[in-house]
């Protein structure tokens, strides 16, 4: 949820309107993000991205996230040196070591995370050169949904402790991608066994979860 409310955020850097309000609120999301996973700083790229896209990169656009991001830790901070536990704040900067991605094998998510990410690299080859052509949102909308897919990949891949919800993180740039390259599909038969598919995919994923 807490993503979701990020991500708007992000997506909504297109619009004019109040942009440094949006920005603080990004930052403001990507910090508790932060506190109950720290790896999740990596999606910085992504605000920063939606920034470079949609808005112009003046100072205080770039400094706004940092003061929206910095907020919640000094609240957290403060909490924890009042109980005199600031260790656990402090824990939040030392990361676990990577430990592979064989556990998703283990736990039967190989299969289906490899034939996913196939669809969504096949979506991309599809679309990018038709969203990429023409100089308008969309185009800027759709630089920024691939720094949020490969940015999201990164997350799933780094992520210490893997349990399989980390790809929830995948789940917004891989579904608007899929969508997007299965409206290019000329026939209805290809669009209904691909959301059949799809459907069954995500039932099953459920299940593991």
């Amino acid at each position: 949820m807490v993503y979701i409310l990020f991500l708007r955020k992000v997506y909504s850097l297109r619009s004019p309107k109040i942009v440094l309000q949006k920005l603080f609120d990004s930052g403001f999301w990507l910090s508790i993000l932060f506190i109950l996973e720290p790896l999740t700083a990596v999606f910085a790229l992504v605000l920063y991205a939606g920034i470079l896209l949609h808005q112009k990169a003046v100072i205080n656009y770039l400094i706004a996230p940092i003061i929206g991001f910095i907020t919640p830790l000094i609240l957290y901070f403060t909490y924890y040196f009042w109980y005199d536990k600031t260790y656990v704040f402090t824990n939040l900067f030392y990361f676990d070591s990577f430990k592979g991605i064989g556990v998703y094998a283990e736990k039967g998510f190989l299969g289906l995370s490899i034939f996913v990410l196939l669809l969504t690299v096949f979506a991309l080859i599809l679309k990018s050169p038709k969203a990429l052509a023409v100089n308008n949102s969309f185009k800027k909308s759709w630089w920024l949904l691939i720094v949020n897919f490969f940015v999201a990949l990164l997350f799933c891949l780094f992520v210490p402790t893997k349990k399989g919800v980390e790809f929830l993180f995948l789940l917004f740039p891989t579904a608007v991608i899929i969508a997007n390259g299965i409206e290019l599909l000329q026939k209805n038969i290809y669009k209904n066994i691909l959301f059949f598919i799809l459907l069954s995919s995500a039932i099953t994923a459920v299940i593991f979860l």
